[in-house]
């Protein structure tokens, strides 16, 4: 038994800026084909299925996740592992044969050894200020489906809600997140200029789903502000975990984004004048607050500064090296600013909460 991860998604400019750089990771084929899902405002989570034996169907074990462990009821995130424990039932219900069949056309005489459910635990209770916090219950809105096999390496990846479905057991509160809309098309050799037109089409798209919410609204009928989109790569040669990898990117509404730009989406990063304005454009109140939720369970405690601290620096040292690249300064310039401020807010929180 071993945790499967979920891929860290990049910002625009960053997927840009990598491609540039190592043009193998889209195949050499730069026009990327993009669909788009809501980003709902609540916790990584996965439902992992492992097979312990080549029955059909196999003795099976089902796990909860979060996006760093394993998790139990007694290590639990937002009640997830609780609520997987519930439904346990429902999950070794999942269309087996199919699972099999999906992997034998991807790896022929593989042997499946797991079925990962990925998707948001979100709803009542966990994050608040979106649409999705309004509804009176949790659900779980799955994403996207890996299926690790014995012949290879990293797992086969689906993002297609359609062939989701067909894996999908019936279980209460689980919902299969679709496509927002119609294809776009991105081509990364063209210049920063040439890019502007379909970047600005995909902030329209943010602002929108930022509007509304029109999965929740439409599924629930609460209506309130959305998150976000995430981009999936869905042309048949960009299929696969690593090209979700390395050419997903996920777009945030101006009350969401992780740093202060001025779009959702840019084809160049923010840049700082100094350490101190460095630290103010990178901790926004929504990397905190996820901070909050991810190291604290949402609590605020002065037990818990250190685990919080701990997790914005390793974020902003992970997700912001193209702004301080373009600002001209190093982690080490930086990371004792960052960790000052990210006190001072934890510390505020815990007087006026």
């Amino acid at each position: 038994m071993h945790h499967v991860k979920w891929p860290s998604i990049e910002s625009f400019h960053n997927v840009r800026k990598a491609v540039a750089k190592y043009p193998h990771i889209c195949k050499d084929r730069f026009k990327v084909r993009y669909r788009g899902k809501v980003k709902l405002h609540g916790t990584n989570a996965c439902v992992q299925i492992v097979a312990h034996d080549n029955g059909a169907p196999p003795e099976m074990e089902v796990l909860a996740q979060s996006r760093t462990a394993i998790l139990n009821t007694s290590h639990d995130n937002a009640g997830f592992a609780a609520w997987v424990q519930q439904t346990e039932k429902n999950w070794k219900g999942v269309v087996w044969h199919f699972v099999r069949k999906t992997a034998d056309n991807f790896v022929p005489g593989s042997r499946v050894q797991s079925v990962c459910f990925f998707g948001e635990w979100c709803g009542k209770g966990i994050q608040k200020g979106t649409a999705i916090n309004n509804i009176d219950k949790k659900i779980l809105a799955l994403f996207s489906v890996m299926i690790v096999v014995d012949k290879q390496e990293l797992p086969i990846f689906i993002s297609d809600p359609n062939v989701i479905n067909m894996f999908l057991p019936p279980v209460p509160d689980t919902y299969v997140l679709p496509f927002l809309d119609d294809e776009i098309t991105i081509d990364f050799s063209k210049s920063a200029e040439e890019l502007q037109e379909i970047v600005a089409l995909i902030n329209e798209k943010v602002e929108a789903v930022e509007a509304c919410d029109p999965w929740v609204k439409s599924v629930f009928g609460a209506e309130g502000i959305g998150e976000g989109i995430v981009y999936y790569p869905v042309s048949s040669v960009h299929a696969g975990r690593e090209s979700f990898s390395n050419l997903s990117f996920k777009a945030k509404g101006e009350k969401h984004k992780v740093v202060k730009q001025k779009k959702a989406v840019q084809v160049d990063p923010e840049t700082a004048a100094s350490v101190a304005e460095f630290a103010e454009l990178v901790l926004t109140d929504a990397r905190l607050e996820q901070g909050v939720t991810e190291a604290c369970g949402g609590e605020y405690d002065t037990k818990k500064i250190g685990p919080f601290i701990g997790w914005v620096t390793k974020d902003v040292n992970k997700e912001c090296q193209s702004e301080l690249e373009a600002s001209g300064l190093t982690w080490k310039q930086v990371s004792k600013a960052v960790s000052a401020k990210a006190r001072t807010w934890y510390m505020h929180k815990i007087e006026t909460t």
